[in-house]
């Protein structure tokens, strides 16, 4: 359609971010196409008829923008509004890290966490928490590991996956050999967790594995590890 001074009509479709059009800026520009101020619009006019449907095609792709699982997003906004913070993907809103990050630059909003994000949240802050959490809260590696990094004993109260988990079981025994008494059965024997034991706790690793249903040829094999790593053992 022609316009008045001869000024071509913009396009009566804009496209999205994510290429799909939206209702809302298709009707500014279907008016602004039939309107006869583009004719005569100055550039100035323009911007701001451009800066009304950014406006409209902002607010039309509000849903697939925060649903985005860009952390650093969300890291960004203002956490201020309860209903943006719901916006946030339920992965995001259970991940113990990102939470955590969340608060540290926006306390406020701890005032909106329920359920297993709050318990882990108090987790990190205190291990003791983690006896009365959920099964899924338990079987949470980065929680276990934020609680056994506080106290080793908080392996006690982890899953029985978690407690095999070399990783986890090394971080606990390296404050205390005791701690390896909490350990699977699986994880005791294995090289980096009795590599990761302290001579000083000879005594109650011993008393540990007399408890164990160790075969001797596992026994064995604990001691040639222990004693590789620890020679003045012997």
């Amino acid at each position: 359609m022609a316009t008045a001074a001869g000024s071509p009509a913009p396009s009566t479709q804009i496209e999205s971010d994510n290429t799909a059009t939206t209702t809302a800026s298709d009707a500014a520009y279907a008016w602004i196409a039939t309107s006869p101020v583009w004719g005569w619009a100055s550039k100035l006019g323009q911007r701001a008829v451009k800066r009304t449907v950014d406006l409209a095609k902002s607010s039309a792709n509000y849903s697939q923008y925060v649903f985005s699982n860009n952390r650093d997003v969300y890291l960004s906004e203002p956490y201020n509004e309860k209903e943006w913070f719901d916006s946030i993907p339920k992965a995001l809103r259970n991940d113990i890290t990102f939470v955590l990050c969340m608060l540290k630059k926006f306390p406020s909003v701890e005032r909106f966490l329920t359920g297993d994000i709050k318990k882990k949240v108090e987790i990190s802050r205190d291990w003791n928490v983690l006896a009365s959490a959920s099964p899924e809260v338990k079987n949470d590696p980065k929680v276990i590991k934020l609680a056994v990094a506080q106290n080793g004993r908080a392996l006690k109260f982890a899953s029985d996956d978690l407690q095999n988990n070399h990783e986890i079981v090394k971080l606990a025994v390296t404050q205390n050999g005791w701690n390896l008494k909490y350990a699977g059965d699986t994880a005791k024997i294995h090289p980096d967790v009795i590599a990761s034991l302290c001579p000083d706790d000879l005594d109650s690793i011993i008393t540990i594995l007399s408890e164990s249903e160790y075969t001797p040829q596992q026994q064995k094999i604990f001691w040639e590890i222990f004693v590789k790593k620890h020679p003045e053992t012997l």
